[in-house]
């Protein structure tokens, strides 16, 4: 029983390094997308978008994994994990290399440490893109000669208001 706990905590730690991996690459295509958007490269955009995608479907290739084997954890040792946390716990009660060298929690951290940036990544990216599309909205309207407004009203949202422009 000790070699197959064993043998399982390996596939778990080798799996969350897996896990830091791939969500380090994605973060590094986000800063990427970040900084092409800032340079209009469409052409580049679109590479990008296509590795991050290539990188999603990877991540959720291994997230099946990773249910898998813990489906067979609980199974095997009749226990129910509701969180990380909670496999880390058992791991650190039954083997003593997790709970000396605490691989599998040092990965745990690190991978929601690079889930954080890239949500934050993912944000700035949001914002610069919205910020393009009012841009190019208001040269088109400007193009088309018409005159946007925004009115607030009594309960203080904001309503944009449009009317053609006088060509008078």
């Amino acid at each position: 029983m000790t070699n197959r706990l064993t043998l399982r905590y390996f596939a778990c730690t080798d799996i969350w390094n897996k896990f830091c991996e791939l969500h380090y690459s994605l973060f590094q295509l986000t800063c990427d997308e970040y900084s092409t958007i800032l340079s209009s490269n469409i052409e580049l955009l679109e590479d990008i978008l296509l590795k991050k995608d290539q990188v999603i479907n990877e991540i959720a290739s291994l997230e099946q994994v990773r249910y898998g084997l813990i489906q067979e954890i609980e199974t095997e040792f009749a226990i129910s994990f509701d969180r990380a946390s909670s496999l880390i716990d058992f791991f650190e009660s039954k083997i003593p290399n997790e709970k000396s060298e605490k691989h599998l929690q040092k990965y745990n951290l690190l991978l929601i440490d690079l889930i954080n940036q890239l949500k934050d990544q993912n944000k700035k990216n949001q914002a610069v893109l919205n910020k393009t599309i009012k841009s190019l909205a208001e040269l088109r309207e400007a193009a088309q000669g018409i005159k946007s407004f925004t009115v607030y009203n009594a309960k203080g949202t904001s309503q944009r208001v449009t009317s053609p422009s006088d060509r008078g």
